[in-house]
């Protein structure tokens, strides 16, 4: 498969069955507890679509970086967290619940943030707009339907075949999982003659902003008074990113595979301190120092089947 093909065709398909699974695991319920526990919710999006590029600017600013790399980073943090945060929140003992409604709801607005905000950031980093301009309702629309619309397939699904959607949801989300790995790869592999020069600050730049992210979305949540559970929920929601989304607009609608670098390092570097977290609480949970607080969310709904 050529370079074209997995950037236009394979990545897209990949995508939008990976946000397919996420709806197939997805009710009415999530969205209820939107109502029934706002604040914890409303701190999540902030912490997400506000405090998040606020913390990916510093990291810029701090690393003095520029051009595509500070865009990519940029564009990384304007994206949606990943199904992936769903799984990570369950292994570090967090509130799956509130991790898959945190996830559910940011997925259904940055389709329509997203062009706006990479547009008024790469503007801000003095790049050529003519190149790195988003045409806004494109992409919405294009995001709609590889991100949006495969989540609301996946719950009328689930609505009228509740058992089996799960099932499948579950295989759907393991498998795509795989697919988006080996088709980063395999993209890294394509590009790897452009890699030498940005490597070493790419991931240096990556790694520091997932970890201050986790520790700014713990830090922050029990500074709001949320138990140690929400609050490594927020951590983990923070920190993990769908960098598959800011691969897409790098490499399908801008047509710069270079941008995806930093997605594509993003993507793989911020599983280093979110399964640390997930060794450091099983570790708790074997010496029993678990945790025993309550839980605001904890809600009858079956979120640890994610």
């Amino acid at each position: 498969m050529t370079a074209h093909a997995l950037t236009q065709l394979a990545l897209p398909i990949v995508l939008a069955l990976m946000m397919l699974g996420m709806g197939l695991q997805l009710s009415l319920n999530h969205f209820k507890q939107v109502l029934h526990h706002p604040y914890s919710i409303v701190l999540g999006v902030i912490l997400q679509m506000v405090a998040l590029p606020l913390l990916a600017w510093a990291t810029v600013m701090i690393f003095n970086l520029q051009g595509l790399t500070a865009a990519g980073l940029i564009l990384v943090s304007l994206c949606p967290g990943g199904a992936s945060s769903n799984l990570i929140s369950h292994l570090s003992k967090g509130n799956t619940a509130l991790s898959i409604t945190l996830t559910s709801v940011i997925s259904l607005i940055t389709p329509f943030t997203i062009p706006l905000a990479a547009n008024l950031s790469f503007d801000w980093l003095g790049l050529d707009m003519q190149q790195f301009s988003l045409p806004v309702l494109p992409t919405i629309m294009k995001l709609a339907v590889i991100t949006l619309i495969p989540v609301l397939i996946g719950m009328v699904t689930k609505h009228y075949f509740s058992r089996q959607a799960e099932q499948v949801g579950r295989q759907l989300n393991r498998l795509t999982m795989l697919a988006l790995i080996l088709l980063v790869a395999t993209i890294y592999w394509i590009n790897r003659d452009k890699l030498p020069d940005l490597l070493s600050i790419v991931s240096l730049s990556c790694l520091t902003l997932t970890l201050i992210a986790m520790a700014s979305g713990f830090t922050i949540s029990k500074a709001c008074s949320l138990s140690h559970r929400e609050a490594r929920t927020m951590a983990v929601e923070t920190g993990i990113q769908n960098a598959g989304v800011a691969m897409l607009i790098a490499v399908t609608i801008l047509n710069n595979p270079i941008l995806a670098i930093v997605p594509m390092t993003y993507g793989i570097l911020m599983k280093i301190p979110a399964f640390s977290l997930v060794a450091w609480m099983n570790r708790r949970g074997a010496t029993g120092r678990g945790t025993t607080d309550s839980n605001r969310l904890d809600n009858p709904l079956t979120p640890d089947k994610v």
